[in-house]
């Protein structure tokens, strides 16, 4: 090949190939070299590399990392308070007015109950009522939006809740902030709880269920071809707590109520009162 003869472009292309050519030897024998050479002079190079980094890259720039997933720890103090958030709400204070001393009517605690449905129906614990059997002369009020309003306490003896229902204006629009249900038949031994309630202000207390006494149904008799179908449910809750008489709601992590308040201490299932409430309804 006569190098006389090559055009301008072929001179380009040439020299370019020669420079890849060139470059790539320099690459190999440079990369032989620093194998082969010393600790000292291995660190020495890396060091006018940083060096010369630092120079291309000044330090005041910042890179921008753009996170689309992110790892979030939640612990169960932040499940506490959302479910305590959550229930704060339905929950409500219930009095009455006693004549003291000095003949004047004086306002005193008698429980704490919960809105059980969004048009006022209180779910209640028995043990803190006058039932209006035995006396039809105490009256019972809760306060909502700074208004007053009248309770009418029904007569219970079988169980150890019970339902109130309020005294409201037939034009009334009040509506109310009820509770969410759990699955009381699902409950853990060792599942962690919260107690909700409090005679002035909002108090809680925080444990686990320590025993669940349960018992076994038929929810399906046996026939020829088939075996009976049995379930297991809840009938009494109890927890390593030792709850007064002023704190009511039983509440999961979820912020559901999974039982209240009834005698000792101990609680009643959820499933157990929504069964009795739907069947006072259908009634």
């Amino acid at each position: 090949m006569n190098l006389n003869e090559l055009n301008p472009t072929q001179i380009i292309l040439l020299t370019l190939l020669v420079s890849f050519v060139t470059s790539i030897a320099t690459g190999i024998v440079t990369v032989s070299l620093v194998n082969q050479a010393p600790p000292v002079v291995t660190e020495t190079i890396h060091k006018v590399y940083e060096k010369t980094v630092e120079k291309v890259v000044p330090g005041d720039q910042k890179a921008t990392i753009i996170e689309n997933n992110k790892t979030i720890i939640v612990s169960e103090e932040d499940f506490v308070i959302d479910a305590v958030n959550k229930n704060s709400k339905s929950l409500v204070r219930i009095y009455s007015y006693l004549e003291n001393d000095e003949k004047e009517l004086e306002k005193y605690f008698v429980g704490t109950g919960l809105f059980f449905t969004r048009n006022g129906i209180i779910l209640a614990q028995t043990n803190d009522f006058i039932t209006s059997e035995e006396s039809e002369e105490t009256n019972y009020y809760i306060n909502y939006n700074n208004e007053e309003i009248e309770v009418n306490v029904g007569e219970n003896k079988e169980n150890d809740f019970m339902f109130l229902t309020l005294k409201l204006n037939e034009s009334s629009k009040l509506k109310f902030k009820k509770v969410e249900f759990g699955d009381s038949d699902v409950l853990q031994l060792g599942q962690s709880i919260i107690v909700l309630g409090g005679e002035k202000t909002d108090m809680i207390l925080t444990g686990i269920i320590s025993n669940l006494i349960r018992d076994k149904i038929v929810t399906k008799e046996a026939t020829e071809n088939k075996e009976a179908v049995e379930k297991i449910i809840t009938k009494k809750i109890e927890t390593n707590l030792n709850p007064s008489r002023s704190m009511i709601a039983l509440i999961n992590l979820n912020g559901e109520i999974i039982g209240i308040r009834s005698k000792n201490g101990i609680f009643t299932p959820i499933n157990t009162i929504l069964e009795k409430f739907n069947q006072i309804n259908s009634e």
